[in-house]
């Protein structure tokens, strides 16, 4: 959070630049963006800047940066989902083969 245009935002320095005090208040301001423009990608091009142009190409790159950790965690649950499937596939094999044996 840029103190320059949120200088009421924190009680003191060391809490402005606590990363979870800074974390929260950058969160609730987020959220009110929200409420009052109805739209995240509004919020998040406000959240930078109420100029259009700047707010636009911020929101360009905070959208760019969360299709690719969605691309990324996507990847990661499909190999975890993967890996479950041939985990049972083997167990299924070795009781069938325990069934016949026995």
């Amino acid at each position: 959070i840029n103190l320059m245009y949120h200088p009421t935002a924190f009680d003191s320095l060391e809490q402005a630049f606590d990363p979870k005090s800074n974390v929260k208040y950058a969160a609730k301001f987020l959220k009110r963006l929200h409420q009052d423009k109805k739209s995240w990608r509004q919020a998040i091009s406000h959240y930078h800047s109420s100029n259009s142009k700047l707010g636009s190409r911020y929101r360009n790159k905070v959208e760019t940066l969360w299709k690719l950790v969605r691309r990324k965690s996507a990847a990661t649950k499909r190999a975890e989902v993967i890996e479950a499937y041939k985990k049972r596939k083997i167990a299924r094999a070795n009781k069938r083969k325990f069934k016949e044996k026995g």
